[in-house]
């Protein structure tokens, strides 16, 4: 008796998870034809007169603090390459 109800159980469970495994998303493709857009000089001009869209990156001179954090760096890097050997590798 105890096997009988073990192997129902069993036939159950493994029906269950056939059922589990059906793929329930469908894909839904776009028909849509595509709308193509021109793009008018005027339509540039407000942005490039915007200051918020100017990307020039500007050269900044150097300062006393970043000569200090250059050092700095330059000293743990050499630190590492001593004590890991990377400048050895090349």
């Amino acid at each position: 008796m105890h096997k009988l109800l073990v192997f129902f159980l069993f036939c159950g469970l493994s029906v269950f998870s056939n059922t589990a495994q059906q793929d329930s998303l469908t894909v839904k493709y776009d028909t849509e034809p595509l709308k193509i857009k021109k793009i008018q000089d005027e339509d540039v001009q407000v942005y490039t007169n915007n200051p918020d869209f100017d990307y020039e990156i500007i050269k900044q001179d150097t300062t006393w603090w970043d000569d200090f954090k250059t050092w700095l760096s330059n000293i743990f890097f050499e630190f590492f390459e001593w004590l890991f050997g990377v400048g050895k590798a090349v």
